[in-house]
């Protein structure tokens, strides 16, 4: 037995085409070295690892479960990519997430106008 060095780029190896760690400056994915992940993967400790939500195109590395960045089409409410924003919510774009309607607001366009009131209220213009 002999023994070889791994491909370039890489730390450690099982052969010359398996790699399982890579040298600091590069993220190992599917036994190979690259300079980043894919969208929907994340690098957690050196390794390319895929965010649980299908819709997500980048994840937390402290908590997989919470998305950071949706797919187009998608919108971020609390971590968890939907298609739209539940009642008392609106889609706030400056911070690319859902956020609170006024208080008493069923459904807003932004944090200033309410469209519809909960029962017992009513919208007026300023």
């Amino acid at each position: 037995m002999i023994c070889e060095s791994c491909e370039a780029n890489c730390k450690k190896c099982l052969d010359e085409t398996i790699c399982i760690d890579c040298n600091n400056d590069k993220v190992e994915f599917n036994n190979d070295c690259l300079d980043n992940c894919y969208t929907n993967f994340v690098n957690v400790n050196g390794h390319c690892t895929q965010c649980p939500q299908s819709q997500c195109d980048e994840c937390s590395t402290e908590n997989l479960n919470i998305c950071l960045k949706c797919k187009e089409g998608y919108l971020n409410e609390a971590g968890n990519c939907v298609l739209t924003c539940g009642p008392y919510k609106y889609y706030n774009y400056d911070e690319f997430k859902c956020s609170e309607c006024l208080p008493g607001c069923i459904n807003c366009n932004n944090n200033n106008t309410c469209s519809s009131c909960e029962n017992g209220l009513y919208s007026y213009s300023k």
